[in-house]
């Protein structure tokens, strides 16, 4: 998939077996303004890596059940990007900016079985959401992949399992809340900030 130009209105339906959406370096390139794309892949063995390069860009990556993984690479401002993943072995990652975008809002939701999510953050006023509901559960690195900018807003919640959160805030103003329940005695949360005014 290699996809320029603005206006964008992508949908791809990928339903069972082997799935795969990628395209030119290994992943699929949308790159112009006021883009929409929406893949969905419904059971087997799935696989998106998408690269967005555009302003007021969305995207929506459904995949529902089996093996999962998706990368969505988001380079723009007020772009928005949701993966979801309902059940099996799962693996999620959402990049925002490359030289200070900003007003960008990412969302993963994973609901069950081996779980893993992370983000890198580069720029100002953005919003991601992480939920991961039960088993393996992980999400992020304390010395890699760190949210980098001003005024950010992350919410990080994890329902039961072996639960375990890292985080690295570099900026100001930054807000960063996290959650970990579902009665489970296993839970971790580390979270590193540089900079002033940090919640």
């Amino acid at each position: 998939i290699y996809q320029a130009g603005d206006n964008i209105d992508l949908t791809i339906v990928q339903d069972g077996e082997n799935n795969k959406i990628t395209g030119s370096g290994g992943r699929a390139i949308v790159s112009g303004n006021s883009t929409s794309t929406t893949f969905t892949q419904t059971g087997d063995n799935n696989q998106v890596w998408s690269y967005m390069s555009a302003g007021n860009g969305q995207q929506t990556i459904t995949q529902t059940g089996n093996t999962n993984y998706a990368i969505v690479d988001c380079h723009g401002n007020n772009c928005s990007a949701t993966i979801i993943q309902n059940g099996n072995n799962n693996a999620a990652n959402l990049e925002f900016g490359n030289g200070g975008d900003y007003d960008n809002t990412g969302t993963i939701t994973q609901d069950g079985d081996y779980n893993t999510a992370g983000t890198e953050i580069n720029g100002d006023d953005n919003t991601v959401v992480m939920d991961q509901d039960g088993d393996y559960n992980s999400i992020g690195g304390i010395t890699s992949a760190a949210a980098t900018g001003d005024n950010n807003v992350l919410s990080i919640t994890q329902n039961g399992d072996y639960m375990t959160f890292e985080g690295h805030l570099i900026g100001s103003n930054n807000n960063l809340t996290s959650f970990q329940g579902g009665g489970a005695n296993s839970s971790f949360i580390r979270v590193s900030t540089v900079g002033s005014n940090n919640t």
